[in-house]
């Protein structure tokens, strides 16, 4: 089997792969700071974080309903529907953190609850699935990156 086009081949044809002293300065020196960020736990899950974030996303719904039933037929609702709206996006972005599989220890279980959470504030996880993949895929640019093309 041949080696790819792209891969450097050593005089016996094997492909030779890159090791850690070929890397450029600037590959280098981000795996120094992953190394360190992974070194001192800051990769972790923090599940003590989202427990308490959809603790407060919870209480923030509570209020907001119990505002709804007491200030009745009122303008005073736009505040209620404005409330409404942070916690909308809180639990958007919640749910986003779950679809990067970052808040449980398994991945089919944050994939349902990205799922879910996604469901609640009337956002298609399907649709935002493929539209973030796409952008992780080709980051800012443009004509592949759907979130910096203008929308309508």
């Amino acid at each position: 089997m041949d080696a790819p086009a792209t891969a450097p081949a050593d005089t016996t044809g094997r492909v030779v792969y890159a090791d850690e002293t070929s890397f450029s300065q600037h590959t280098s020196g981000y795996l120094d700071v992953a190394s360190q960020a992974r070194e001192r736990g800051l990769l972790q899950r923090t599940p003590w974080f989202y427990w308490g974030v959809s603790a407060s996303l919870v209480a923030a719904f509570g209020g907001c309903l119990t505002g709804f039933l007491l200030l009745g037929d009122s303008w005073f609702q736009l505040l209620i529907a404005a409330a409404l709206g942070l916690v909308f996006t809180q639990t958007a972005f919640l749910a986003h953190e779950a679809a990067h599989r970052q808040i449980l220890s398994f991945g089919p279980g944050n994939d349902r609850l990205a799922r879910v959470l996604a469901a609640a504030v009337g956002l298609s996880y399907s649709w935002w699935h493929s539209k973030h993949s796409r952008h992780h895929g080709n980051p800012n640019r443009v004509g592949k990156d759907p979130d910096i093309e203008p929308d309508t």
